[in-house]
């Protein structure tokens, strides 16, 4: 049996607000307005770029596909050889870039660019889908939906 004289009592937690001040920031990101710290959003313009060579694979694969006769009609696709290897050639020009700026960043010195470069990757990427999506039908196929992807990644690493 419970006692008769108890008396529930409703508990509470304060979560204290962050002082201003210079000893509240906690990290370089913080202090030029980024929602990630700054060796997070290192990694995930690594992680960019390592996907990036992923798409490059993908593009050098489907030009050496446009070689072969009759692979691409079967399943209603243009046959292109040189656009690809172009669009691969500019995303491996970029990422190259993109590589060379993330280790300036890792270096000792100010961080005042990981946000920057994961939103140029994000705009230079969606120029290339657009290119691809042009290049492959934009009605005919379902390309189109590859946006889809590239705006939830966008939306993840990017508040």
């Amino acid at each position: 049996m419970l006692p008769t004289d108890t008396h529930q009592v409703a508990s509470s937690y304060e979560l204290p607000l962050p002082e201003a001040g210079p000893h509240a920031s906690g990290s370089r990101a913080e202090d030029e307005g980024a929602s990630l710290p700054v060796p997070f959003l290192l990694d995930n313009v690594l992680w960019f770029c390592r996907l990036r060579w992923t798409v490059i694979g993908m593009l050098v694969i489907f030009a050496l596909a446009g070689f072969f006769p009759g692979v691409f009609e079967r399943v209603g696709l243009r046959s292109y050889v040189t656009q690809p290897l172009v669009l691969a050639a500019v995303l491996v020009l970029t990422n190259l870039c993109f590589l060379a700026h993330a280790r300036r960043l890792r270096s000792p010195g100010p961080v005042a660019g990981a946000r920057a470069n994961l939103w140029v990757q994000i705009i230079s990427d969606l120029l290339v889908l657009t290119a691809v999506v042009h290049y492959l039908g934009s009605l005919e196929t379902y390309a189109a939906f590859a946006y889809l992807f590239h705006i939830v990644l966008a939306c993840i690493f990017l508040s």
